[in-house]
């Protein structure tokens, strides 16, 4: 499972930090485990820290240095840059992380025809789409017609794939033969990593230098923007310290936002008990995960939810809009709480109870890691796609249309 049919280009639009890159990372770290040769390709915005984590997993990393260009003309431009990669890689198979402008590299590896001295007809193409379909609005045939255009379309949740296709099913080799061009494999966290950060005594450590001890810790992890929802979660806080007034919330992330969410948190009383982060590399993000009491995800849509998984993976309760693939992540009253996106007084109810019911937040905090080592393990997520993969390498048949 090497050499030329073991190679694979992974094409993303930039290597950030977030719930899409740490896909692309973890599906870089699977595939090269499993013996294949792995190219990241990122087409526009970098973080030297993020690639230096996909170098580390054994990938090999390509940047483009494009800038954004809306239109016909950028499209074209990428096209271009793209087709010289592939060309230059010669991969047995392309995997688009399916962010704007998912549709160009997907039509370039389609289109992309091999040298004589390459095996088959061209490259297995695949792509993860990581958003739910009411994101894409009047847009959605787009990546429905991205859809037909690969050999197998990935989605991150069955509420995302239903959204997208009207039905969703886990991977599934058996459906794979049938014609099935369509499923789930849920994004997922590295348990080998939580715990080792948990022994290390660095979430402790880190609740002391920030000033905590003592305080019930509510947190939020992610970039800082409308979609993400930090606003109402202020909203909410801003409730939460009128009952709790030792109360504090810890904001991980940073983003265009973050000027208009500090001068917000005055607003809403919140002067001195919000404890602003920042952006921080990666491992210590989850850090953070392990200081915190309760964790909130107060996403207006989320395609997934990784930041919720990785709390309950440090088996943490979530209180989390009760949106799209959260619903899949954060089972009600069992690992979490779902709320009414966007109502500030059900969330600040739902933190004030979890904060003040320590017995509570231990049985929850219990089920939610048991509930990640079950379905969201990183374990899973490599498997499924090594088995996704070695399906593909098969023979080709006649494929079937995206049903």
């Amino acid at each position: 499972m090497t050499s030329g049919n073991g190679k694979v280009v992974i094409c993303i639009p930039c290597l950030l930090v977030g719930g899409t890159e740490m896909h692309a990372l973890a599906l870089a770290r699977a595939l090269v485990e499993g013996g294949y040769a792995v190219t990241v390709c990122a087409y526009y915005e970098h973080d030297p820290l993020m690639v230096q984590e996909v170098e580390r997993a054994g990938a090999r990393v390509r940047l483009l240095g494009l800038k954004r260009q809306r239109g016909l003309r950028g499209m074209a431009r990428l096209a271009r840059e793209l087709r010289r990669v592939f060309h230059e890689e010669h991969p047995r198979f392309v995997h688009v992380e399916y962010m704007t402008p998912g549709v160009a590299p997907i039509v370039t590896a389609r289109l992309c025809r091999m040298p004589s001295t390459w095996l088959g007809p061209g490259p297995r193409v695949l792509a993860t789409v990581h958003v739910p379909g009411r994101h894409y609005g009047r847009h959605i045939w787009l990546p429905r017609m991205a859809a037909r255009l690969c050999d197998v379309f990935l989605c991150v949740s069955q509420a995302a794939e239903e959204a997208f296709f009207g039905s969703g099913a886990l991977f599934d080799e058996a459906l794979l033969r049938q014609g099935r061009r369509h499923f789930t494999i849920h994004n997922a966290v590295d348990l080998d990593e939580v715990d080792a950060i948990i022994a290390s005594g660095r979430p402790a450590a880190k609740r002391r230098e920030l000033g905590l001890e003592g305080h019930p810790v509510v947190g939020v992890v992610g970039r800082l923007s409308r979609e993400k929802g930090q606003r109402w979660l202020l909203d909410a806080m801003g409730k939460v310290v009128r009952r709790m007034p030792s109360a504090r919330l810890v904001v991980v992330g940073d983003g265009a936002d973050r000027g208009e969410l500090v001068a917000h948190a005055e607003r809403v009383g919140l002067n001195g008990r919000v404890v602003w982060a920042g952006k921080v590399p990666r491992e210590e993000a989850l850090v953070h995960f392990g200081l915190m009491d309760v964790v909130a995800v107060p996403s207006l849509w989320e395609g997934f939810g990784l930041s919720a998984v990785e709390a309950m993976a440090f088996g943490k309760p979530v209180v989390a809009s009760d949106v799209d693939g959260l619903r899949e992540v954060v089972s009600d009253r069992q690992t979490g709480l779902l709320v009414p996106c966007e109502d500030a007084g059900a969330m600040a109810d739902a933190l004030v109870g979890l904060l003040r019911e320590p017995v509570m937040v231990r049985r929850l905090g219990a089920a939610g890691r048991l509930r990640v080592e079950e379905r969201f393990s990183a374990r899973a997520f490599a498997e499924r796609h090594r088995r996704l993969y070695a399906a593909l390498g098969e023979p080709r048949a006649a494929t079937a249309s995206v049903p």
